[in-house]
């Protein structure tokens, strides 16, 4: 009876969302609903691409706080203060503390400006599991939210060629010694919003001797530019 009602209990993509995230990207089509892939990825792409709202919000914050000092005496300003922490709404990530994007290193920044690159844009920082550095798999996922698409690679990427397969198109992907790669950027579950590098990423990461294990997993920071319209991606290793 209890297990009857818990099953019966509505999809809350916030409880335990890093939980939710980390099994969406490993296997989606095992735990999770299309619909339910689609909030996990707007959440995660919402997290990534706040940080000019959370400015604003700071600064708003500020003035609020800078005109109430005009007003009323200390003891008024304090229980105003107190009045207004207790009447706070938690944010719609239930309270977790939205992270900014990293700085982008200067070399990092230099090798963009050399490439003449342009439209620089934060991914994600990504943990290498099992089946990223696995040799069957030979590729590696990316939440499709996170990375700016045209209209018309979105349309490749919806796509299927006569057998039913994905069809994708050519990415150049470097890695943190700025080695580059040519991959092929691939939808493979069409009912999911994952994305893939496939193609050469076995050789990547083994030039890289990457590895992973139950105690600790490899992370990168990972940033997208363009080169006369083509995608690139760059990778860098997550300072510690």
């Amino acid at each position: 009876m209890m297990e009857e009602q818990h099953q019966e209990k509505p999809f809350n993509p916030y409880y335990r969302f890093a939980v939710k995230s980390i099994l969406s990207k490993v296997a989606p089509d095992q735990f999770y609903t299309k619909e339910e892939l689609k909030q996990l990825e707007e959440i995660e792409y919402s997290l990534f691409t706040s940080e000019s709202a959370m400015k604003e919000e700071i600064m708003n914050n500020k003035k609020r706080h800078h005109s109430s000092d005009d007003e009323g005496s200390t003891s008024e300003r304090r229980a105003k203060t107190q009045k207004k922490k207790k009447k706070k709404k938690p944010n719609q990530h239930g309270n977790a503390i939205v992270p900014l994007p990293p700085e982008l290193p200067i070399r990092v920044r230099n090798m963009i400006a050399a490439m003449n690159g342009t439209d620089i844009r934060y991914v994600m920082c990504k943990k290498l599991f099992a089946t990223d550095l696995s040799k069957g798999h030979n590729r590696l996922s990316l939440p499709g939210g996170q990375i700016f698409l045209t209209k018309e690679e979105k349309k490749i990427l919806d796509s299927r060629d006569e057998d039913d397969k994905p069809v994708g198109f050519e990415v150049v992907v470097l890695d943190p010694s700025f080695r580059r790669y040519m991959m092929v950027l691939k939808k493979w579950n069409k009912n999911s919003g994952i994305l893939n590098l496939m193609k050469r990423w076995n050789r990547l990461w083994k030039e890289n001797n990457w590895t992973t294990d139950n105690k600790l997993h490899h992370q990168l920071d990972i940033w997208s530019f363009r080169v006369n319209g083509q995608l690139h991606f760059t990778l860098n290793n997550k300072e510690p």
